[in-house]
């Protein structure tokens, strides 16, 4: 009797210091209930704990812990009955659940499960504790949640909860973790009544998760419109599998799948590369949405090539690896804001899927800086003359008074004949998302309108089109992910043998295919990557910077977390003007 009362105590200090410090949690072994007869039963006890519990239960619902975990282990120290024991035993298991301290609900739920399993006529309550004690223990380790079990008493009971364990696992997609549970359960259950089931389960993952580490899907648009972009980013990653396997001494080959710009042969595509065993996918380009649907359902890692936006967020088993929008938008104004201190934007955009794709972005990107958004226009891609859309951006007008100083203009002043004027606007930097040739038709008409002002691009400035306009764009800065021109020895070679099989310079599609490829078979060819969930975890843990574009993490979304290279017009050239070492 002292000693239950010594441990009674104990539990109280325990239970009380976790009240005071919730954070922290003591391991709590609860003591057996002492021996009764029906003779001890103090009925007026009964009745008084009867309305304890209730009490319990309401103090519960307002989550007034403290008071209700008091009151709980007032109980547990003068039970009236075995049933009080256990019920206050399992109050007190659910509000050290509710308040995020597993370990401690675990052992009074394992203490009230032990006293329900010699009760053959409460097989319910049973499994209500056995299901609270898997949900407890759920998000543990494998390890951890087998150490724990094997804390409870009947083996029938303690195969079941462990059996359970595995499902849970199932069903929140840790197959790893369920695998190695259920293995346990097979191993040490031979003769439970779910070890057959178990077995089952276990040779089911294995079918659905079997593949082949050296065997890599191609989902690239080799036929119609975008053939042409297909069989060149083909080309690179055709080079890099080639490399890798004689500088690696590996045997890596692709299985290439053409969607033909169809959604469901992308589809189709994605279900036959599951069934040839491909460790992952590369691609696609186009027609992304749905196949990056299929693939995850099916747990096959898939890389996109596409910056369309959200695609990522399709499933854990999706990643991106290519130049998206607000990468290209927080290239240039960080630049601004660093080297210039410029704080206001203006945007003037086509109106179109690539225009608009970059307007929601830039917004996106505007909101995360403490920068201004001045201006918002937009004009249709069929477009050549601009002055209604420039005048939109025009807020006022300026001259030069006889002191050479610029003034600005009464608003019904007429402008003078052969009288220099200059027209006012209320942002440092113009971005135009659009193709070098539409630039070289908008900046003309910008300096016709009088705007002076930096202007800032995507990626599809950097071409030699754009030098056309070369006397309007001076200084103008946009974004790139490659650089044929590096002096990387890394680069110049790649951009050497691929000119080699191809007969043309790579451009960002072919280089960071080339990088894709070599990042997974690097990751492929680590020993702790044993299923795909592997890849997967293994790409979001490691920064790839042995590459030819720049150095690159992905983030838990999936997501390219990688700097761009900088380029400006300066005189006659297109000239690099930030790097990101490699």
């Amino acid at each position: 009797t002292n000693f239950f009362f010594t441990a009674l105590i104990s539990i109280y200090f325990v239970a009380f210091y976790s009240c005071s410090s919730p954070k922290k949690q003591e391991i709590i072994y609860v003591p057996p209930l002492p021996a009764t007869t029906s003779d001890l039963i103090n009925s007026e006890l009964c009745k008084e704990q009867n309305q304890e519990l209730v009490e319990i239960k309401k103090l519960f619902l307002k989550k007034k812990f403290k008071t209700a975990l008091n009151m709980g282990i007032a109980i547990v120290k003068s039970p009236c009955s075995l049933e009080h024991y256990k019920k206050a035993l399992e109050w007190i298991g659910d509000i050290f659940n509710e308040r995020g301290e597993k370990t401690n609900a675990f052992y009074f739920y394992e203490e009230a499960l032990n006293y329900e399993i010699s009760n053959p006529k409460t097989q319910t309550q049973t499994q209500i504790l056995r299901n609270k004690i898997v949900a407890v223990t759920s998000h543990m380790s494998p390890q951890s949640i087998i150490l724990f079990l094997n804390q409870i008493q009947n083996r029938e009971i303690h195969g079941q909860v462990l059996f359970q364990s595995g499902l849970t696992k199932i069903k929140r997609g840790n197959e790893t973790e369920a695998v190695f549970i259920l293995n346990e359960f097979v191993t040490h259950f031979s003769q439970h009544k779910e070890r057959g089931r178990a077995e089952s389960i276990l040779k089911s993952v294995k079918e659905k998760n079997e593949f082949k580490k050296n065997k890599i899907g191609i989902l690239l648009p080799l036929s119609g419109h975008f053939q042409l972009a297909g069989l060149r980013v083909l080309d690179a990653i055709q080079l890099a599998v080639k490399e890798f396997n004689i500088q690696q001494d590996t045997a890596f080959h692709l299985s290439v799948k053409d969607p033909a710009s169809d959604p469901e042969i992308a589809v189709e595509a994605v279900k036959i590369l599951k069934k040839e065993k491909a460790a992952c996918i590369i691609g696609p380009m186009i027609t992304v949405r749905s196949a990056a649907i299929e693939s995850n359902n099916l747990g096959v890692p898939m890389i996109l090539m596409s910056q369309k936006p959200d695609v990522t967020g399709t499933g854990q088993f999706i990643l991106r690896n290519y130049m998206t929008p607000v990468m290209q938008i927080r290239a240039g104004i960080s630049y601004f804001m660093e080297n210039y201190g410029f704080t206001r934007f203006a945007i003037l955009y086509p109106n179109e899927n690539y225009g608009i794709a970059f307007k929601d972005a830039f917004m996106e990107v505007i909101s995360q800086y403490d920068v201004q958004l001045a201006e918002m226009v937009s004009y249709e891609p069929i477009q050549t003359d601009f002055a209604d859309q420039i005048n939109q951006l025009i807020t006022g007008y300026q001259k030069i008074d006889k002191d050479g100083e610029y003034i600005d203009m009464e608003d019904d002043e007429i402008k003078e004949r052969n009288r220099i004027y200059i027209s006012k606007i209320d942002f440092d930097v113009l971005f135009i998302p659009d193709t070098a040739n539409m630039i070289n038709m908008i900046a003309p008409q910008l300096k016709f309108h009088g705007i002076e002002v930096s202007l800032m691009g995507t990626n599809l400035w950097n071409s030699e089109k754009l030098l056309s306009a070369k006397d309007y764009v001076q200084t103008a800065i946009f974004p790139d992910g490659f650089y044929p021109g590096s002096e990387s020895e890394k680069v110049k070679d790649f951009v050497s043998s691929y000119f080699q099989i191809n007969g043309n310079f790579p451009e960002y599609s072919e280089a960071v295919a080339y990088d894709t490829a070599m990042i997974v078979m690097n990751t492929l060819s680590s020993p702790s990557v044993v299923s795909r969930k592997d890849m997967v975890n293994y790409l979001q843990s490691n920064t790839f910077d042995k590459i030819i574009t720049c150095p690159i993490t992905f983030d838990l979304q999936g997501e390219p977390v990688k700097s761009l290279k900088l380029f400006q017009v300066t005189g006659n050239e297109i000239k690099l003007i930030r790097s990101c070492d490699n």
